[in-house]
């Protein structure tokens, strides 16, 4: 597998490439060698990258970044309540009855289980996690979150869920906060405005911001 490697790949390539094939985890050696972009050799021009060879990977951002412009463009032409379900990624506009949109987390380790309801009104509430995308081998489960570390899946949680207003930026927060030990994704959360967050921990307990409550 590591002959078919090029240094232009990301890691998360490499890791996609053994997902797929399920048989085995790549060697810290393979995820090594292939180049890192640095966000300052990273210029653009006429929204196209300038540099050669530089490949961005937007999964962290793209799909919380098209709910919010779905959003703003109902809002446009006078749409207020509305609620969007992109997987993972909701966005609500005004409550469509009096009381307040209900939105169900998903349990990670049962996609038919809800482990919590939340109450919600113009927010968005976005979800990372490594329970849908990945694969098992030798016993182990092996997702779609790289740490950039370790380059390794992040085990620090199962999943972690943002509520803020903006979409775009909570599905950002969600990816980074996956990837952040608990205590300093909570403090870190809990220094910021208007975001609050509920992480499922890998003991199957949850843990919550300081004014995450107030949804429940």
């Amino acid at each position: 597998h590591g002959k078919r490697l090029h240094r232009n790949q990301q890691v998360i390539d490499i890791w996609k490439g053994y997902r797929e094939a399920g048989i085995s985890i790549p060697t810290i050696e393979e995820l090594k060698y292939v180049n890192y972009n640095n966000i300052n050799e990273i210029e653009l021009k006429d929204n196209k990258i300038k540099n050669n060879n530089l490949n961005i990977d937007l999964g962290s951002i793209s799909k919380g970044f098209a709910t919010k412009k779905v959003g703003e463009y109902l809002e446009s032409i006078g749409l207020k309540k509305y609620l969007i379900n992109a997987g993972g990624n909701v966005l609500t506009g005004e409550s469509y009855k009096k009381d307040k949109y209900k939105i169900g987390l998903e349990n990670p380790n049962n996609q038919n289980d809800i482990y919590k309801i939340i109450k919600v009104e113009n927010e968005a509430v976005v979800t990372s996690g490594g329970y849908l995308r990945y694969y098992e081998y030798n016993g182990t489960k092996y997702h779609h979150i790289i740490d950039p570390d370790t380059l390794f899946p992040a085990n620090n949680v199962k999943s972690v869920t943002i509520i803020t207003k903006d979409s775009a930026y909570a599905d950002f927060l969600s990816t980074y906060l996956f990837l952040l030990p608990l205590e300093d994704g909570k403090k870190y959360v809990d220094e910021l405005d208007n975001v609050e967050a509920i992480w499922y921990l890998n003991d199957d307990t949850t843990v919550t911001s300081k004014g995450f409550s107030k949804y429940e």
